[in-house]
Protein backbone atom coordinates (compact mmCIF):
# COMPACT_ATOMS: atom_id res chain seq x y z
CA UNK A 1 0.00 0.00 0.00
CA UNK A 2 1.26 3.13 -0.90
CA UNK A 3 0.55 6.25 1.48
CA UNK A 4 -0.29 10.03 1.07
CA UNK A 5 -1.19 13.12 2.10
CA UNK A 6 -2.28 16.18 -0.34
CA UNK A 7 -3.18 19.49 0.30
CA UNK A 8 -3.03 22.30 -1.83
CA UNK A 9 -2.37 25.54 -1.74
CA UNK A 10 -4.88 27.07 0.68
CA UNK A 11 -7.24 24.28 -0.20
CA UNK A 12 -8.15 23.97 3.84
CA UNK A 13 -8.74 20.37 4.16
CA UNK A 14 -6.45 17.54 4.01
CA UNK A 15 -6.91 14.60 2.04
CA UNK A 16 -6.12 11.25 3.34
CA UNK A 17 -5.54 9.33 0.30
CA UNK A 18 -5.17 5.42 0.77
CA UNK A 19 -3.72 3.57 -2.64
CA UNK A 20 -3.83 -0.18 -2.44
CA UNK A 21 -3.00 -3.10 -4.99
CA UNK A 22 -5.99 -5.54 -6.17
CA UNK A 23 -5.65 -8.98 -4.98
CA UNK A 24 -7.06 -12.27 -5.37
CA UNK A 25 -10.47 -12.45 -6.77
CA UNK A 26 -10.95 -9.02 -7.73
CA UNK A 27 -11.00 -7.89 -4.06
CA UNK A 28 -8.45 -6.17 -2.47
CA UNK A 29 -7.04 -5.13 1.21
CA UNK A 30 -5.84 -2.12 2.59
CA UNK A 31 -2.20 -3.22 4.15
CA UNK A 32 -1.92 -0.94 7.67
CA UNK A 33 0.50 1.64 7.87
CA UNK A 34 2.32 1.55 11.38
CA UNK A 35 4.23 4.63 12.95
CA UNK A 36 5.74 3.32 16.22
CA UNK A 37 8.24 4.84 18.12
CA UNK A 38 9.11 6.08 21.58
CA UNK A 39 8.57 9.61 23.12
CA UNK A 40 11.61 11.05 25.47
CA UNK A 41 12.66 13.95 27.35
CA UNK A 42 15.86 16.46 26.53
CA UNK A 43 17.78 13.45 29.13
CA UNK A 44 16.26 10.28 27.00
CA UNK A 45 14.26 9.32 29.91
CA UNK A 46 11.26 8.02 28.51
CA UNK A 47 8.10 9.98 29.36
CA UNK A 48 4.57 8.19 30.48
CA UNK A 49 0.83 9.59 28.67
CA UNK A 50 2.54 11.84 26.04
CA UNK A 51 -0.68 12.31 23.37
CA UNK A 52 0.17 11.81 19.69
CA UNK A 53 -1.79 12.90 17.38
CA UNK A 54 -1.31 12.74 13.19
CA UNK A 55 -4.26 15.12 11.88
CA UNK A 56 -4.64 13.70 8.32
CA UNK A 57 -4.57 10.70 9.17
CA UNK A 58 -7.44 11.09 12.37
CA UNK A 59 -4.76 8.95 14.47
CA UNK A 60 -3.98 9.00 17.94
CA UNK A 61 -2.11 7.61 20.52
CA UNK A 62 -0.41 7.67 24.09
CA UNK A 63 2.82 6.66 25.26
CA UNK A 64 2.96 3.57 27.76
CA UNK A 65 5.22 3.14 30.59
CA UNK A 66 8.09 3.15 28.85
CA UNK A 67 7.47 5.73 25.94
CA UNK A 68 6.47 3.91 23.59
CA UNK A 69 3.81 4.03 21.04
CA UNK A 70 1.63 2.87 17.73
CA UNK A 71 -0.02 4.55 15.40
CA UNK A 72 -1.68 2.19 12.70
CA UNK A 73 -4.56 3.19 9.79
CA UNK A 74 -5.47 -0.36 10.36
CA UNK A 75 -6.69 -2.82 7.40
CA UNK A 76 -9.62 -1.30 5.41
CA UNK A 77 -10.74 -5.03 5.00
CA UNK A 78 -12.43 -5.74 1.65
CA UNK A 79 -13.38 -3.27 -0.54
CA UNK A 80 -14.64 -3.73 -4.09
CA UNK A 81 -13.28 -2.82 -7.37
CA UNK A 82 -15.46 0.16 -7.77
CA UNK A 83 -14.18 1.92 -4.42
CA UNK A 84 -10.38 0.76 -4.83
CA UNK A 85 -11.14 2.77 -8.07
CA UNK A 86 -11.77 5.70 -6.69
CA UNK A 87 -9.38 5.52 -3.88
CA UNK A 88 -6.82 4.78 -6.64
CA UNK A 89 -8.19 7.98 -8.37
CA UNK A 90 -9.02 10.71 -5.86
CA UNK A 91 -12.39 12.54 -6.67
CA UNK A 92 -11.90 16.20 -7.34
CA UNK A 93 -13.11 18.97 -4.79
CA UNK A 94 -13.56 22.75 -5.08
CA UNK A 95 -11.97 25.70 -3.19
CA UNK A 96 -13.02 29.01 -4.13
CA UNK A 97 -12.79 29.71 -7.66
CA UNK A 98 -10.81 26.82 -7.78
CA UNK A 99 -11.47 22.70 -8.75
CA UNK A 100 -8.55 20.60 -7.15
CA UNK A 101 -7.94 17.35 -8.48
CA UNK A 102 -4.76 14.91 -8.17
CA UNK A 103 -3.14 12.43 -10.64
CA UNK A 104 -1.47 9.80 -8.91
CA UNK A 105 0.47 8.46 -11.43
CA UNK A 106 2.60 9.71 -14.41
CA UNK A 107 1.30 10.01 -18.10
CA UNK A 108 -2.74 9.78 -17.08
CA UNK A 109 -4.72 11.34 -19.43
CA UNK A 110 -7.36 13.67 -17.96
CA UNK A 111 -10.48 15.05 -18.87
CA UNK A 112 -12.63 17.76 -17.15
CA UNK A 113 -15.57 19.07 -19.01
CA UNK A 114 -18.09 21.06 -18.20
CA UNK A 115 -22.07 20.54 -19.00
CA UNK A 116 -25.00 22.40 -17.77
CA UNK A 117 -28.04 21.61 -16.60
CA UNK A 118 -29.71 20.03 -19.92
CA UNK A 119 -26.37 17.77 -20.50
CA UNK A 120 -24.94 20.12 -22.81
CA UNK A 121 -21.43 20.29 -23.78
CA UNK A 122 -20.54 23.93 -22.57
CA UNK A 123 -16.21 23.60 -22.47
CA UNK A 124 -13.12 21.18 -21.54
CA UNK A 125 -11.42 22.72 -18.09
CA UNK A 126 -8.82 19.72 -18.78
CA UNK A 127 -7.74 17.88 -21.52
CA UNK A 128 -3.74 16.83 -21.14
CA UNK A 129 -1.69 14.02 -20.24
CA UNK A 130 -0.47 14.82 -16.58
CA UNK A 131 3.04 14.06 -14.52
CA UNK A 132 1.49 12.83 -10.95
CA UNK A 133 1.52 15.47 -8.56
CA UNK A 134 -1.46 17.60 -7.00
CA UNK A 135 -2.92 20.22 -9.44
CA UNK A 136 -5.77 23.19 -9.46
CA UNK A 137 -7.57 24.32 -12.41
CA UNK A 138 -9.72 28.37 -12.20
CA UNK A 139 -13.20 27.70 -13.20
CA UNK A 140 -14.17 31.28 -15.17
CA UNK A 141 -17.49 31.95 -13.57
CA UNK A 142 -18.10 34.49 -15.48
CA UNK A 143 -19.00 32.81 -18.16
CA UNK A 144 -21.21 30.95 -16.93
CA UNK A 145 -24.76 32.13 -16.64
CA UNK A 146 -26.17 29.46 -14.95
CA UNK A 147 -26.62 28.09 -11.57
CA UNK A 148 -26.43 24.46 -11.96
CA UNK A 149 -23.42 23.14 -14.29
CA UNK A 150 -21.92 19.37 -14.05
CA UNK A 151 -18.47 18.55 -13.96
CA UNK A 152 -17.10 15.06 -15.64
CA UNK A 153 -13.64 13.49 -15.24
CA UNK A 154 -12.17 11.32 -17.69
CA UNK A 155 -9.35 8.89 -17.08
CA UNK A 156 -7.58 7.68 -20.00
CA UNK A 157 -10.83 7.79 -21.39
CA UNK A 158 -13.09 6.44 -18.75
CA UNK A 159 -15.95 8.60 -17.14
CA UNK A 160 -14.82 8.59 -13.43
CA UNK A 161 -17.27 10.92 -12.00
CA UNK A 162 -19.77 13.44 -12.65
CA UNK A 163 -20.18 15.64 -10.09
CA UNK A 164 -22.53 18.81 -9.71
CA UNK A 165 -20.27 22.51 -9.49
CA UNK A 166 -20.71 24.70 -6.07
CA UNK A 167 -22.79 27.69 -6.54
CA UNK A 168 -19.26 28.97 -5.16
CA UNK A 169 -18.21 28.18 -8.29
CA UNK A 170 -20.55 28.38 -10.96
CA UNK A 171 -22.66 31.41 -9.47
CA UNK A 172 -19.52 33.27 -8.98
CA UNK A 173 -18.71 36.94 -10.97
CA UNK A 174 -14.47 37.65 -9.86
CA UNK A 175 -12.90 39.07 -12.57
CA UNK A 176 -10.26 37.48 -11.73
CA UNK A 177 -11.06 33.75 -11.93
CA UNK A 178 -10.40 32.13 -15.11
CA UNK A 179 -9.63 28.42 -16.99
CA UNK A 180 -6.39 28.11 -16.92
CA UNK A 181 -7.30 27.35 -20.82
CA UNK A 182 -9.09 30.65 -21.18
CA UNK A 183 -6.29 32.19 -19.65
CA UNK A 184 -3.62 30.93 -21.81
CA UNK A 185 -1.48 29.58 -18.79
CA UNK A 186 -0.45 26.13 -17.83
CA UNK A 187 -2.50 24.53 -15.25
CA UNK A 188 -1.58 24.94 -11.69
CA UNK A 189 0.47 21.90 -10.06
CA UNK A 190 0.39 22.23 -6.25
CA UNK A 191 2.91 21.31 -4.00
CA UNK A 192 2.26 18.22 -1.93
CA UNK A 193 2.01 18.87 1.17
CA UNK A 194 3.70 16.78 4.57
CA UNK A 195 1.18 15.12 7.11
CA UNK A 196 2.62 15.72 10.91
CA UNK A 197 2.88 13.66 13.77
CA UNK A 198 2.32 15.96 16.84
CA UNK A 199 2.98 15.42 20.14
CA UNK A 200 2.59 16.98 23.32
CA UNK A 201 2.52 16.59 27.28
CA UNK A 202 1.88 18.71 30.06
CA UNK A 203 4.98 20.40 31.31
CA UNK A 204 7.10 19.85 28.48
CA UNK A 205 7.53 21.86 24.68
CA UNK A 206 5.30 19.91 22.22
CA UNK A 207 7.24 18.83 18.88
CA UNK A 208 5.88 18.22 15.73
CA UNK A 209 7.57 15.31 13.14
CA UNK A 210 6.63 16.16 9.28
CA UNK A 211 5.62 13.16 7.61
CA UNK A 212 6.20 12.34 3.84
CA UNK A 213 4.90 9.44 1.66
CA UNK A 214 5.25 5.73 4.00
CA UNK A 215 4.31 2.23 3.39
CA UNK A 216 4.89 -0.25 5.96
CA UNK A 217 6.39 -0.02 8.94
CA UNK A 218 8.52 2.90 10.06
CA UNK A 219 10.00 3.77 14.12
CA UNK A 220 10.42 7.10 15.04
CA UNK A 221 11.40 8.46 18.19
CA UNK A 222 10.27 11.99 19.49
CA UNK A 223 12.13 14.18 22.45
CA UNK A 224 10.39 16.90 24.05
CA UNK A 225 12.86 19.19 24.60
CA UNK A 226 11.70 21.12 27.63
CA UNK A 227 10.95 19.88 30.96
CA UNK A 228 9.28 22.37 32.97
CA UNK A 229 9.31 22.41 36.75
CA UNK A 230 5.71 23.09 37.96
CA UNK A 231 4.81 24.01 41.74
CA UNK A 232 1.60 23.61 41.51
CA UNK A 233 1.18 23.34 45.09
CA UNK A 234 1.83 26.61 45.85
CA UNK A 235 0.72 28.27 42.18
CA UNK A 236 -2.69 30.00 44.68
CA UNK A 237 -0.85 30.93 47.44
CA UNK A 238 -2.01 30.69 51.31
CA UNK A 239 -6.06 30.82 50.70
CA UNK A 240 -6.55 30.50 54.43
CA UNK A 241 -5.00 34.22 54.58
CA UNK A 242 -7.69 35.73 51.45
CA UNK A 243 -9.67 38.63 53.87
CA UNK A 244 -13.35 38.24 54.55
CA UNK A 245 -15.58 40.74 51.95
CA UNK A 246 -17.37 43.33 52.93
CA UNK A 247 -19.13 43.26 49.51
CA UNK A 248 -20.42 40.16 47.67
CA UNK A 249 -16.91 38.64 47.41
CA UNK A 250 -12.86 39.30 47.57
CA UNK A 251 -10.96 39.19 44.36
CA UNK A 252 -7.23 38.31 45.22
CA UNK A 253 -4.60 39.34 42.47
CA UNK A 254 -1.06 37.06 41.88
CA UNK A 255 1.77 37.93 40.04
CA UNK A 256 2.51 34.85 38.21
CA UNK A 257 5.00 36.20 35.67
CA UNK A 258 7.67 33.74 36.82
CA UNK A 259 10.25 36.61 37.92
CA UNK A 260 9.61 38.57 33.88
CA UNK A 261 7.51 41.08 35.88
CA UNK A 262 7.56 42.82 39.84
CA UNK A 263 4.51 43.25 41.39
CA UNK A 264 4.78 46.78 41.18
CA UNK A 265 4.68 46.13 37.45
CA UNK A 266 1.28 43.85 37.19
CA UNK A 267 -1.46 46.30 36.96
CA UNK A 268 -5.27 45.55 37.71
CA UNK A 269 -8.16 47.87 36.42
CA UNK A 270 -11.94 47.40 37.78
CA UNK A 271 -14.71 49.79 37.37
CA UNK A 272 -11.90 52.64 36.92
CA UNK A 273 -9.41 51.73 39.69
CA UNK A 274 -6.12 51.08 38.26
CA UNK A 275 -3.74 49.61 41.01
CA UNK A 276 -0.19 47.44 41.08
CA UNK A 277 -0.52 44.45 42.81
CA UNK A 278 2.60 45.99 45.29
CA UNK A 279 0.12 48.55 45.69
CA UNK A 280 -3.40 46.62 46.48
CA UNK A 281 -3.37 42.66 46.14
CA UNK A 282 -7.19 42.00 47.03
CA UNK A 283 -10.34 44.03 45.64
CA UNK A 284 -13.71 44.37 47.93
CA UNK A 285 -15.65 43.51 45.06
CA UNK A 286 -19.79 44.57 45.19
CA UNK A 287 -22.21 43.08 43.02
CA UNK A 288 -22.35 44.65 39.61
CA UNK A 289 -24.57 43.63 36.43
CA UNK A 290 -21.50 43.44 34.26
CA UNK A 291 -17.67 44.16 34.13
CA UNK A 292 -14.18 43.18 32.33
CA UNK A 293 -11.36 43.19 35.08
CA UNK A 294 -8.56 44.02 33.25
CA UNK A 295 -4.92 43.81 33.36
CA UNK A 296 -1.41 45.31 32.19
CA UNK A 297 2.45 44.42 32.55
CA UNK A 298 4.45 46.78 32.88
CA UNK A 299 3.00 49.84 32.63
CA UNK A 300 -0.64 50.70 33.25
CA UNK A 301 -1.44 51.05 29.29
CA UNK A 302 0.98 48.91 27.92
CA UNK A 303 0.19 46.54 24.91
CA UNK A 304 1.30 43.13 27.36
CA UNK A 305 -2.60 43.10 28.59
CA UNK A 306 -5.51 41.36 29.05
CA UNK A 307 -8.48 40.60 30.84
CA UNK A 308 -11.86 38.16 32.75
CA UNK A 309 -15.67 38.96 32.07
CA UNK A 310 -17.92 38.29 35.01
CA UNK A 311 -21.39 39.12 36.24
CA UNK A 312 -22.31 39.32 39.97
CA UNK A 313 -25.68 39.80 40.55
CA UNK A 314 -29.18 38.23 41.89
CA UNK A 315 -30.70 36.83 44.87
CA UNK A 316 -29.44 35.09 46.07
CA UNK A 317 -25.88 36.36 44.36
CA UNK A 318 -24.44 33.94 41.21
CA UNK A 319 -20.76 34.84 40.16
CA UNK A 320 -20.80 33.89 36.55
CA UNK A 321 -18.05 34.72 34.45
CA UNK A 322 -15.35 33.34 32.26
CA UNK A 323 -11.70 33.72 30.52
CA UNK A 324 -11.79 34.44 26.82
CA UNK A 325 -9.95 34.00 24.10
CA UNK A 326 -12.46 34.53 21.70
CA UNK A 327 -10.64 37.35 20.39
CA UNK A 328 -7.16 36.79 21.35
CA UNK A 329 -4.89 34.95 23.63
CA UNK A 330 -2.65 37.78 25.29
CA UNK A 331 -1.70 36.90 28.84
CA UNK A 332 -1.54 33.66 30.95
CA UNK A 333 -4.88 33.54 33.17
CA UNK A 334 -6.16 31.51 35.07
CA UNK A 335 -8.71 31.92 37.63
CA UNK A 336 -9.90 30.11 40.86
CA UNK A 337 -13.98 30.49 42.56
CA UNK A 338 -15.02 29.48 45.51
CA UNK A 339 -18.07 29.48 46.89
CA UNK A 340 -19.92 28.91 50.54
CA UNK A 341 -21.19 25.58 49.41
CA UNK A 342 -17.39 24.54 49.15
CA UNK A 343 -17.88 24.71 45.62
CA UNK A 344 -14.48 25.00 43.58
CA UNK A 345 -13.48 25.81 39.93
CA UNK A 346 -10.18 26.61 37.90
CA UNK A 347 -10.46 28.01 34.55
CA UNK A 348 -8.25 28.90 32.16
CA UNK A 349 -4.42 28.23 31.63
CA UNK A 350 -3.06 25.26 32.70
CA UNK A 351 0.29 25.31 35.03
CA UNK A 352 2.72 24.22 32.62
CA UNK A 353 1.94 27.61 30.18
CA UNK A 354 2.43 30.19 33.42
CA UNK A 355 5.98 28.09 33.45
CA UNK A 356 7.40 28.40 30.16
CA UNK A 357 8.92 31.65 29.00
CA UNK A 358 6.82 33.82 26.58
CA UNK A 359 8.94 32.85 23.37
CA UNK A 360 8.34 29.07 24.25
CA UNK A 361 4.42 29.54 24.55
CA UNK A 362 4.07 31.37 21.13
CA UNK A 363 6.95 28.23 19.57
CA UNK A 364 4.83 25.65 21.06
CA UNK A 365 1.71 27.19 19.36
CA UNK A 366 3.09 27.32 15.84
CA UNK A 367 4.30 23.52 16.70
CA UNK A 368 0.99 22.18 16.96
CA UNK A 369 -0.92 23.92 14.41
CA UNK A 370 -1.05 23.53 10.81
CA UNK A 371 0.61 25.80 8.62
CA UNK A 372 -2.71 27.91 8.00
CA UNK A 373 -2.47 28.92 11.43
CA UNK A 374 1.03 29.82 11.90
CA UNK A 375 0.15 33.30 11.27
CA UNK A 376 -2.09 33.71 14.09
CA UNK A 377 1.39 33.62 16.37
CA UNK A 378 3.71 35.51 13.89
CA UNK A 379 0.98 38.60 12.96
CA UNK A 380 0.23 39.01 16.74
CA UNK A 381 4.17 38.88 18.44
CA UNK A 382 4.95 39.48 20.80
CA UNK A 383 1.80 41.01 22.69
CA UNK A 384 -0.57 38.07 20.91
CA UNK A 385 -1.78 35.18 19.18
CA UNK A 386 -4.47 36.53 17.13
CA UNK A 387 -7.79 34.62 17.21
CA UNK A 388 -8.62 33.62 13.30
CA UNK A 389 -11.54 36.03 11.90
CA UNK A 390 -10.53 38.29 14.06
CA UNK A 391 -8.45 40.34 11.99
CA UNK A 392 -5.82 37.78 12.25
CA UNK A 393 -3.75 38.95 8.54
CA UNK A 394 -4.48 35.31 6.99
CA UNK A 395 -8.33 34.44 7.06
CA UNK A 396 -9.97 37.34 5.81
CA UNK A 397 -11.55 38.25 2.33
CA UNK A 398 -8.63 38.25 -0.19
CA UNK A 399 -6.03 36.60 2.06
CA UNK A 400 -4.07 33.97 2.21
CA UNK A 401 -6.36 31.53 3.26
CA UNK A 402 -9.50 32.71 2.47
CA UNK A 403 -10.46 29.78 1.72
CA UNK A 404 -9.60 27.48 3.82
CA UNK A 405 -13.17 26.18 4.84
CA UNK A 406 -14.82 26.82 1.63
CA UNK A 407 -14.30 22.54 0.40
CA UNK A 408 -15.28 21.87 4.23
CA UNK A 409 -18.59 24.16 3.86
CA UNK A 410 -18.99 22.96 0.36
CA UNK A 411 -18.96 19.10 1.30
CA UNK A 412 -21.48 19.86 4.26
CA UNK A 413 -24.03 22.02 2.12
CA UNK A 414 -23.05 25.70 3.16
CA UNK A 415 -21.23 27.09 0.40
CA UNK A 416 -22.42 30.66 1.31
CA UNK A 417 -20.31 31.53 4.25
CA UNK A 418 -16.88 32.73 4.47
CA UNK A 419 -13.80 31.40 5.83
CA UNK A 420 -13.91 34.48 8.42
CA UNK A 421 -17.43 33.75 9.37
CA UNK A 422 -17.17 30.84 10.27
CA UNK A 423 -14.13 31.48 13.10
CA UNK A 424 -16.08 34.21 14.20
CA UNK A 425 -19.36 32.88 14.61
CA UNK A 426 -20.83 35.66 12.11
CA UNK A 427 -23.50 35.69 9.13
CA UNK A 428 -26.06 33.44 8.18
CA UNK A 429 -26.31 30.72 9.73
CA UNK A 430 -23.10 31.14 11.95
CA UNK A 431 -23.99 34.10 13.52
CA UNK A 432 -27.47 32.62 15.18
CA UNK A 433 -26.47 28.78 15.25
CA UNK A 434 -24.20 28.00 18.27
CA UNK A 435 -24.56 24.03 17.72
CA UNK A 436 -23.28 24.51 14.48
CA UNK A 437 -20.96 27.07 14.73
CA UNK A 438 -19.34 24.82 17.44
CA UNK A 439 -19.49 21.79 15.02
CA UNK A 440 -17.79 23.57 11.78
CA UNK A 441 -15.29 25.02 13.89
CA UNK A 442 -14.40 21.40 15.38
CA UNK A 443 -15.11 19.53 12.29
CA UNK A 444 -17.61 17.39 13.05
CA UNK A 445 -20.28 19.18 11.21
CA UNK A 446 -19.99 16.32 8.63
CA UNK A 447 -21.32 13.92 11.09
CA UNK A 448 -24.29 12.85 12.49
CA UNK A 449 -26.01 15.56 14.69
CA UNK A 450 -26.05 13.33 17.76
CA UNK A 451 -22.30 13.38 17.28
CA UNK A 452 -21.81 16.75 17.31
CA UNK A 453 -20.93 16.61 21.61
CA UNK A 454 -18.72 13.89 21.32
CA UNK A 455 -15.54 15.87 22.31
CA UNK A 456 -13.45 12.69 21.14
CA UNK A 457 -13.88 13.46 17.78
CA UNK A 458 -13.32 16.85 17.88
CA UNK A 459 -9.97 18.62 15.70
CA UNK A 460 -9.34 15.21 14.43
CA UNK A 461 -9.03 16.82 10.76
CA UNK A 462 -8.44 19.83 8.99
CA UNK A 463 -10.01 22.24 8.48
CA UNK A 464 -10.82 23.24 11.70
CA UNK A 465 -10.02 25.74 13.96
CA UNK A 466 -6.99 24.61 15.72
CA UNK A 467 -6.05 28.08 17.42
CA UNK A 468 -9.32 26.90 19.22
CA UNK A 469 -8.23 23.18 20.03
CA UNK A 470 -4.30 24.51 21.12
CA UNK A 471 -6.17 26.49 23.81
CA UNK A 472 -7.92 23.60 24.64
CA UNK A 473 -5.52 21.50 24.92
CA UNK A 474 -3.61 23.61 27.68
CA UNK A 475 -6.30 24.85 29.83
CA UNK A 476 -7.90 23.24 33.03
CA UNK A 477 -10.61 20.68 32.16
CA UNK A 478 -9.47 21.08 28.26
CA UNK A 479 -12.43 23.98 28.89
CA UNK A 480 -11.66 27.24 26.66
CA UNK A 481 -13.41 30.34 25.12
CA UNK A 482 -11.53 29.83 21.56
CA UNK A 483 -14.64 31.21 19.35
CA UNK A 484 -17.67 32.45 20.31
CA UNK A 485 -19.85 29.55 20.56
CA UNK A 486 -17.82 27.28 22.67
CA UNK A 487 -20.07 27.16 24.86
CA UNK A 488 -21.28 24.48 22.57
CA UNK A 489 -21.43 21.05 24.17
CA UNK A 490 -20.24 23.02 27.75
CA UNK A 491 -16.45 23.50 26.36
CA UNK A 492 -15.94 26.64 27.46
CA UNK A 493 -14.06 27.84 30.10
CA UNK A 494 -17.02 29.35 32.14
CA UNK A 495 -18.10 28.97 35.80
CA UNK A 496 -22.36 29.96 37.22
CA UNK A 497 -22.18 29.59 41.00
CA UNK A 498 -24.39 30.97 44.13
CA UNK A 499 -23.38 32.50 47.17
CA UNK A 500 -19.22 33.16 45.98
CA UNK A 501 -16.78 34.04 48.05
CA UNK A 502 -13.44 34.49 46.79
CA UNK A 503 -12.15 34.63 43.37
CA UNK A 504 -8.12 34.10 42.90
CA UNK A 505 -6.98 35.58 39.50
CA UNK A 506 -3.14 34.50 38.52
CA UNK A 507 -1.50 36.90 35.96
CA UNK A 508 1.28 35.29 34.07
CA UNK A 509 3.72 36.66 31.10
Amino acid sequence: MQLFYEKGDAMGKIRLCILAAMVAAGCGFAQAVSITGKVTDSGNKALLGAILRMPGARLSAETDANGNYSLSSGAVGVVSPALMQQRAVPQPFFSAGKVCFNVPENGMHFKMSIFDCHGRFVRDLVNSTLASGNYSARVDAKALSSQFYLLRTEINGVTQYVTKLPPLLSGATSASTRTAASAGQPLRKEAAVMDTIVVAKAGYFPAKLAIETLTGTHDFTLQLSQNLTIDSANFWGDTSAIPKANNVMTYVFLNRTNGAFADSQVFWTFNGTTKTIAQQSTYDMPANSSGRVTFHLGTANSRYTDFIEHTINGNPVVWNGNTTRVDAWALPIAIWLHCGDGYNAILGEEYHIFYMNRDSVFSAFKNSVPVEFIHCATNGAPYKIIAPGKGDGGFGANQQYADYMLAYLTEIGHSGPTTEQVFACAGTPYGNNAQLAGATNRHVAQLPQAQWNDVSNFYRQAPANFYAQFLHANSFQHKCYGFAYDDSANQAAYASHANPKWLIIAIGY
